[in-house]
């Protein structure tokens, strides 16, 4: 987190500023302005920042739309031309296509989940394998009743999100399960037996 601001900090932003203090890379008002979307979506500030915020996810999303290939050539263009990273027409239609699938998603998974208690607080479970901290974030927000989602995965993985304050679901959930994270966003493993015998 910022001492001054306050705003909590990510991978992106600390790598970017590694690379600037060991001086393999230039600071430039560009490349800040690029780290500062991607720091805003990966803490989840962009949730609170209007239509500032939701620059933030269309870039995110655009990355799984486009892939890492063409996601990068885009951004190298965007950065080059200093447009501050305005989204034409295609980037715009791809968008909202992807966008109407994930509200279809969440819809879908809203109606599967199920609420049980889980290491003391109320924890909402769904089968899911995609768009988790979407999917963990809208539901905790459409359920004020529950503490956190737990998103299982039937590859053997279980994906934890909470939007509350006072709960750190890397210490106080993934890791009673060998698992680990951030307090709002975490994660944890199970074994194939485990698998078999929740499926029995």
């Amino acid at each position: 987190e910022n001492e001054i601001t306050h705003i909590k900090t990510s991978g992106t932003e600390m790598y970017y500023k590694w690379l600037v203090h060991r001086k393999y890379l230039k600071k430039h008002k560009r490349l800040d302005r690029f780290v500062e979307i991607v720091r805003d979506y990966d803490t989840w500030r962009w949730s609170e920042l209007g239509d500032e915020g939701i620059l933030c996810k269309q870039v995110n999303d655009l990355l799984y739309l486009y892939g890492r290939e063409k996601f990068i050539s885009w951004c190298v263009l965007k950065i080059c031309r200093n447009d501050t990273f305005k989204l034409d027409d295609t980037d715009k239609l791809l968008l909202d296509i992807k966008q109407k699938e994930i509200d279809d998603y969440i819809e879908e998974k809203d109606k599967q989940l199920f609420t049980l208690p889980m290491c003391g607080w109320i924890a909402g479970f769904v089968f899911a394998e995609k768009y988790f901290s979407e999917l963990g974030n809208r539901l905790c927000k459409m359920h004020p009743e529950i503490d956190f989602i737990a998103m299982i995965d039937m590859d053997g993985t279980v994906s934890y999100r909470t939007i509350r304050e006072d709960l750190d679901l890397g210490q106080n959930v993934a890791k009673q399960f060998g698992g680990g994270g951030h307090p709002k966003a975490a994660g944890s493993q199970f074994s194939k037996e485990i698998l078999l015998k929740t499926v029995e």
